[in-house]
């Protein structure tokens, strides 16, 4: 279908598609107010074998229609370093992304950590750090032990069921207030 005659014909497509996606999502216990609809139109010149996704607007009228035929023309020049603003442009596909937006989960926030980071401490072991150039006696923390508010200077090792954190020499580490590592580096070691 050509892009110039794309006018109520296109629009009835893209009423079609949003219909189906609205009855879906509705269906699915979404308020209007959560519902999200983007509209984009796959675009080739005539008789090319590729095409560009350009979004849409949901009608057509004149105005609608040149400013998608100025995007195409520069989205085909930014991606293959020429534009045909005198060639015929296809409509090869009609695109419709319908989003249902749900509410950001709450994190929960954990109690602080109660009693020192010693309490945490597994054992010590030997551990090879190339900045310093030698191996060092490494305190081995257990994760499970550590709570909002702990810190740890690097060198150390943070060990779990599932994962093994390093900090390196030079590395500090406090427990946030939803038990995630924040690992920040002096600043020296940046210059050095």
């Amino acid at each position: 279908m050509p892009l110039a005659g794309l006018n109520a014909e296109g629009t009835a497509i893209f009423d079609e598609l949003a219909d189906r996606a609205l009855d879906r999502l509705r269906g699915e216990g979404f308020a209007e107010d959560q519902i999200q609809l983007d509209f984009a139109l796959d675009l080739r010149y005539s008789g090319q074998g590729y095409e560009l996704t350009i979004p849409a607007p949901r009608s057509f009228g004149a105005a609608q229609l040149a400013d998608l035929r100025l995007r195409f023309d520069q989205a085909h020049l930014q991606g293959y370093g020429h534009a045909a603003p005198g060639a015929q442009v296809e409509v090869v596909s009609f695109r419709l992304t319908a989003w249902g937006k749900v509410p950001r989960a709450p994190l929960p926030e954990l109690p602080a950590a109660q009693g020192p980071v010693q309490a945490a401490l597994k054992e010590r072991r030997p551990a090879y750090f190339a900045s310093l150039a030698r191996t060092v006696d490494c305190p081995v923390y257990d994760r499970a032990r550590l709570g909002p508010g702990h810190a740890i200077e690097g060198p150390a090792i943070i060990e779990q069921l599932d994962a093994t954190t390093v900090l390196r020499p030079q590395q500090r580490l406090l427990v946030d207030r939803y038990g995630n590592f924040v690992i920040t580096q002096d600043a020296e070691a940046n210059n050095g």
